[in-house]
């Protein structure tokens, strides 16, 4: 499935966030200066939850297809 790109996470007090981008195998070097293409983007975000309680993550397709990703 290759597994190619960047996640960002920013934390907060009360939540956080990673956001994954996706992109196709870098066989080669981008020749722009954006990166080249993005196959997908997904955000992942939950609030702080206690000892007795489960994470709840929300999940946001931003743009793409994650198909075998979620």
């Amino acid at each position: 499935m290759g597994g190619h790109g960047y996640a960002a996470v920013r934390a907060l007090s009360d939540a956080f966030e990673t956001e994954f981008v996706c992109i196709p195998r870098p066989i080669e070097r981008a020749e722009h200066g954006d990166g080249g293409p993005i196959l997908y983007r997904v955000k992942f975000s939950s609030k702080l939850w206690r000892d007795d309680e489960e994470p709840k993550i929300k999940v946001q397709v931003v743009s793409g297809d994650p198909t075998f990703s979620l």
